[in-house]
C-alpha cells in the first residue's frame, strides 16, 4: 500500500489465499515475487461503488453500521458506558480501539486496549464487555455477517 500521512485505512477483507502483486517497488524481478498484472485487471471491478456514511453524533453508548457486505461487517462502536456483546460460535469479532481506552471483560483477567491496538475475541459463545476507562471511547468491531 502506498498512503499519505494524515490518512487512517482501516483493512477488513474476507478470507483469501490470493496475493496479487502489480508493483514490487523497483525490486529485481525473480520467480519468487513475479507480479500479478493480468491477474489483477481481471479482478478489477470499476462498476462498484459505496455510500458514504456519515459519523453520527455520539453522545451515548450505540453501535453505528460503517460497512456491511457478505464477507463483513464493521461497525463503529461509540461507548459512554460499559457495553456487553456476544460471539454466537459463527464468527469471531475483531475489535480495534480508535479512541479511548477500554477495558475487555470476558476472558480470565480484564485486557486493557489503548489507541490502535486491536484484540480478536474468539468465535465460540462467549460473552464479553467493553468498559471505557477515562470518559468515552470508540472501537471498530468487524465480524462476518
Amino acid at each position: 500500500h502506498a498512503l499519505g500521512p494524515g490518512l487512517f485505512i482501516y483493512e477488513v477483507q474476507q478470507t483469501s489465499d490470493l496475493t496479487y502483486r502489480v508493483y514490487d517497488w523497483d525490486r529485481p524481478a525473480h520467480a519468487g515475487r513475479r507480479l500479478h498484472l493480468q491477474e489483477s485487471a481481471a479482478v478489477t471491478r470499476a462498476d462498484f461503488s459505496g455510500q458514504l456514511t456519515h459519523q453520527p453524533p455520539l453522545e451515548e453508548t450505540a453501535a453505528h453500521p460503517l460497512v456491511s457486505c457478505p464477507y463483513f461487517t464493521t461497525e463503529l462502536l461509540h461507548l459512554a458506558s460499559p457495553l456487553q456483546a456476544q460471539t454466537t460460535g459463527d464468527t469471531f469479532h475483531t475489535l480495534t480501539v480508535t479512541h479511548g481506552t477500554v477495558e475487555l471483560h470476558g476472558g480470565e483477567a480484564p485486557l486493557t486496549l489503548q489507541p490502535w491496538e486491536t484484540v480478536l475475541v474468539a468465535a465460540a459463545p462467549t460473552l464479553y464487555e467493553l468498559v471505557p476507562l477515562n470518559g468515552t471511547a470508540q472501537v471498530l468491531r468487524s465480524f462476518l455477517p
